[in-house]
């Protein structure tokens, strides 16, 4: 196999840099001189065979990486893969089995695959699904997975390219502001465009244009799909009390909330957003039966988004039998919400012990 001096040598130093190392001190990590190093990164010399592996080590990759030699993945066989993950998580044995299993495959597949950007993407998100899963790991392990996908997002963010870097850069920015790191999270978010045309409608036309009619379905309901999830997070910030709202524009954005989740598809919980506004009012039983009208669309029979609309451009799973929210996550919910100040109001209404009571409940408390 014919491996490229100077690609070699630019990938060491790429990777040297990232880590912050010095020529000088990646050399002592290695027990070598400085001016092999050098000669490695201007394309002089290789490493020897001897040190590959420890190199590998000490700048946080591996040899094939290390080399730039990989195998690729499609996009569908990232969604493959990932989806093997989760069948992990989610299938047979005991909680702490499934979810050894999950970590290790997805480990396996990082280190099988280390330059698929779609791949360090979608693992990245999928230990936020970790954390949904197996609420009560404890908070040690949430952390790691909270690193883990932040480390993945740091290695796309920068190498990555397009979009990658760019939702990379946006979930740093999350998961700065999360850590209480303001500065950070500005810098980043200030990479991003402020404005970002939107081809989906030149792609149907190419696609029309081509006979590619089904491709020009598909694209149109993925754009669908991503404006709804939007407007509805704009919906939900509307309701935020350090917005300083009035209570008539809180209750709009609960209405058109429920509205919009009711007409394509998506679990409603717009009344939900109407606890704090009552709240503020102090109508705490009004509150809590927002409260319960929340609960129960948590507790309740699981909803996708419409086929009609959003099939096949998005895979639309059946959903008999299931719920809204898996077991797990209704016990870490439950738990949660008897820590929040806030709810603690309205904790002595008879409405907010009955949708407890059926959250522990459903939880398995």
């Amino acid at each position: 196999m014919d491996f490229g001096q100077n690609e070699i040598g630019g990938n060491i130093a790429a990777l040297r840099k990232a880590k912050g190392l010095t020529q000088e001190q990646l050399a002592d990590m290695l027990g070598i001189s400085a001016p092999a190093v050098s000669k490695w990164e201007t394309g002089s010399s290789y490493p020897d065979i001897s040190i590959l592996c420890p190199l590998a080590r000490a700048l946080d990759t591996n040899v094939d990486s290390l080399l730039s030699f990989h195998e690729e993945l499609t996009d569908e066989e990232v969604k493959e893969q990932i989806g093997g993950v989760f069948a992990l998580l989610t299938g047979q044995g005991s909680a702490e089995e499934r979810e050894a299993a999950g970590e290790a495959r997805l480990s396996e597949l990082l280190h099988r695959y280390p330059n698929s950007q779609a791949l360090k993407f979608n693992a990245a998100m999928s230990y936020d699904s970790f954390a949904i899963i197996f609420p009560w790991a404890g908070k040690e392990k949430l952390l790691a997975w909270r690193r883990r996908k932040r480390e993945l997002m740091e290695q796309l963010h920068r190498s990555g390219s397009g979009a990658y870097r760019q939702e990379s850069a946006m979930m740093l920015a999350s998961l700065a502001i999360m850590e209480g790191e303001l500065d950070r999270a500005e810098s980043l978010l200030k990479e991003l465009p402020e404005h970002s045309a939107d081809p989906t409608g030149i792609w149907v036309q190419l696609y029309l244009r081509q006979g590619k009619a089904q491709e020009a379905l598909k694209i149109t309901q993925r754009s669908l799909y991503s404006s709804i999830t939007h407007a509805l997070g704009c919906l939900i910030n509307l309701v935020l009390p350090e917005l300083e709202g009035s209570f008539e524009r809180c209750e709009k954005a609960s209405e058109a909330y429920s509205l919009l989740a009711k007409t394509f598809g998506f679990l409603d919980s717009g009344q939900g957003l109407m606890i704090e506004p009552w709240l503020r009012r102090g109508e705490k039983a009004r509150a809590a039966e927002c409260f319960g009208e929340y609960v129960e669309k948590l507790t309740g029979e699981a909803v996708r988004p419409d086929a009609d609309l959003f099939a096949p451009g998005l895979e639309i799973k059946k959903t008999e039998g299931m719920k809204a929210t898996s077991r797990e996550a209704l016990s870490f919910i439950s738990e949660r919400l008897l820590e929040d100040e806030q709810l603690k109001e309205i904790a002595d209404q008879p409405a907010f012990v009955r949708a407890m009571e059926k959250l522990k409940a459903q939880g398995g408390e």
